[in-house]
């Protein structure tokens, strides 16, 4: 009997925000670009559900259930726009005198990855002043590695053994889900002009000991950022961010992979995947009126073209 191609896997978290089920609904429904990325649903049964997925459940403010293709929006590929030296998934942002010429040709599209389930649940709590919300991801991981001629970060594709995977969806869970009840708290509602950037694929290449007690690339944006190595989450800092940048930030996030500042008006969230096999990555959630995000993803490109270059 073959082995299976697949493992399915769950993931289930719960939380308490100072929101309204009404705020929580808008966040997870239309306010992607404040907390993870843009997204868009067609509000009804039946109707599209980003990633190329379809709602099950549409009922506002209480019930939001949905198929996605792969992982969804937690899929590290899915952030960057795909151009060639952008350091997304796209075969063009690799050495092509690297690869084997017997391997599979890079152009051949990648493996379709299995759909996943997301559901969301809202209670009102205290009179409807706070909300409580149960998650839940279902779906399944590869048993296998992926072909050679597929990129770590294509959409749907983690590194390593199943247990391995899972921990690594289970960490950008948490992290994903922390910055939502940021963006609940700090800025609920507000327009967010959205930065989404992952560095040159070459910078996950650097041995990394799996026993290091914090990834190479999320060590070196530290240091970039000129933060104390010691800086712990509820820390003030004041970094510094491209062309010289002040940032007055609350250190919100802190662990060995994921970085998240707060300063009044924008997130910055940080992402060293050296473990996972993929590339390092940031996003900026900029609230401040009139934001310029093409202004902004051209000075952190440039950020993590000297930083990693």
């Amino acid at each position: 009997m073959s082995e299976p191609e697949h493992r399915r896997f769950e993931i289930r978290r719960s939380f308490a925000v100072d929101a309204t089920p009404e705020q929580v609904w808008a966040a997870l429904t239309e306010g992607g670009a404040g907390w993870l990325r843009p997204f868009a649903y067609e509000p009804r049964p039946g109707g599209a559900a980003p990633c190329g997925g379809t709602v099950v459940t549409w009922d506002p403010p209480r019930q939001l259930t949905c198929t996605t293709g792969g992982l969804g929006p937690w899929d590290s590929g899915s952030w960057d726009s795909g151009s060639p030296d952008s350091g997304s998934w796209d075969s063009r942002s690799e050495d092509s005198g690297s690869r084997d010429p017997r391997s599979p040709d890079p152009r051949t599209p990648p493996p379709v990855p299995p759909p996943g389930r997301f559901d969301h649940r809202i209670e009102a709590r205290d009179g409807g002043r706070r909300s409580c919300v149960w998650y839940v991801h279902t779906g399944r991981l590869a048993v296998a590695p992926p072909p050679r001629n597929v990129l770590i970060g294509t959409p749907g594709i983690l590194a390593g053994t199943p247990d391995e995977q899972l921990e690594s969806l289970a960490r950008r869970t948490d992290f994903a889900l922390h910055t939502l009840r940021e963006y609940l708290v700090h800025f609920p509602g507000r327009p967010a002009a959205f930065t989404a950037l992952l560095a040159p694929r070459r910078a996950a290449r650097t041995p990394v000991d799996p026993a290091a007690p914090a990834p190479n690339t999320l060590a070196r944006m530290v240091r970039a950022l000129g933060l104390p190595e010691d800086a712990a989450q509820g820390a003030r800092v004041r970094a510094t961010g491209p062309e010289g940048q002040e940032l007055d930030a609350l250190v919100d996030f802190r662990d060995p992979y994921f970085l998240g500042l707060r300063t009044d008006e924008a997130l910055y969230r940080f992402c060293g995947r050296d473990h996972p096999g993929g590339p390092a990555g940031l996003t900026v959630h900029d609230f401040t009126p009139g934001a310029d995000a093409k202004g902004t993803e051209l000075a952190w490109r440039n950020w993590f073209s000297q930083l990693f270059g």
